[in-house]
């Protein structure tokens, strides 16, 4: 077992020892979320949403939206070589689909599938060619990313009134992703190649096991 699940086993087993601590249990109920840190952390800054329903004793399943672009995140920033420049035209969308059970009514373990889809336009920067391996500066270029993952999750829920709550979560899991850079304008060799390559032409390919945070707002129906 990898020790980043072995962390993650253990945060669980840490809040299953709460479960004999509880009120009285949860009335199942469908419920919204809405997620107040994604919009405005990373590279993809993006507004996201979600709506879960009960399909059997203490299981929900639902999924998340999450759309951002130039006009909700006109500040939206990505590392261009040793700085952060803004992007232009910047689009992204994300689909989560999420399986949560509850095994106490204030904690729950879920699994979460997520596809995003990032792009955008980037302004003066520097880029490694492949497969010559040689740094060129550009003007101008777009920049396609996909990202997919796979999450378990461990997660606290709690009332704030009748209706509105939080939701906290920590989770493991794999993530790939794959980065396109196209139509790369005003290509000239760099003169000063040591000064950090943004990106390969053939960059951002690969598979990592990140720790994922979630912090959301949620509201019950009736």
């Amino acid at each position: 077992m990898k020790p980043n699940y072995l962390i993650l086993a253990f945060l669980i087993t840490l809040g299953l020892e709460s479960i004999g601590q509880s009120n009285a249990p949860r009335k199942q109920q469908s419920y919204v979320t809405f997620n107040f840190i994604s919009p405005f952390v990373g590279i993809t800054p993006r507004w996201k949403a979600g709506i879960y329903t009960p399909i059997a004793k203490n299981l929900y399943v639902g999924t998340e939206l999450g759309f951002g672009s130039t006009f909700v995140s006109p500040e939206a920033r990505i590392k261009v070589g040793r700085r952060y420049s803004i992007q232009h035209n910047y689009r992204s969308f994300e689909i989560g689909p999420e399986l949560i059970y509850m095994v106490h009514p204030k904690h729950f373990i879920s699994v979460k599938y997520a596809h995003l889809s990032h792009s955008s336009n980037l302004k003066d920067g520097t880029i490694l060619t492949q497969p010559d391996e040689l740094y060129h500066d550009f003007t101008s270029l777009d920049y396609d990313r996909k990202v997919t993952s796979f999450h378990l999750f461990y997660g606290y829920m709690d009332t704030i009134s009748k209706k509105i709550g939080f939701m906290f979560k920590v989770g493991l899991g794999s993530r790939n992703k794959s980065v396109e850079l196209s139509n790369i304008r005003g290509r000239t060799l760099s003169a000063n190649p040591r000064a950090s390559g943004f990106a390969s032409t053939n960059d951002g390919s690969g598979e990592s096991y990140p720790i994922a945070f979630d912090l959301r707002i949620y509201y019950l129906f009736n």
